[in-house]
């Protein structure tokens, strides 16, 4: 059985509520899930 973790890495948005994830970018943060976050995260590598 293969068991899956999500870790979203502890990140301090800046004042208009997003946060850059290495490799990834800028990512609005405000007002979404960290599931949400993973899949735009995914998306984007």
């Amino acid at each position: 059985m293969r068991r899956r973790c999500t870790l979203v890495l502890e990140q301090i948005g800046d004042q208009d509520g997003t946060v850059m994830y290495p490799f990834v970018g800028l990512i609005r943060v405000v007002g979404t899930t960290p599931a949400q976050i993973e899949l735009v995260i995914v998306a984007r590598l």
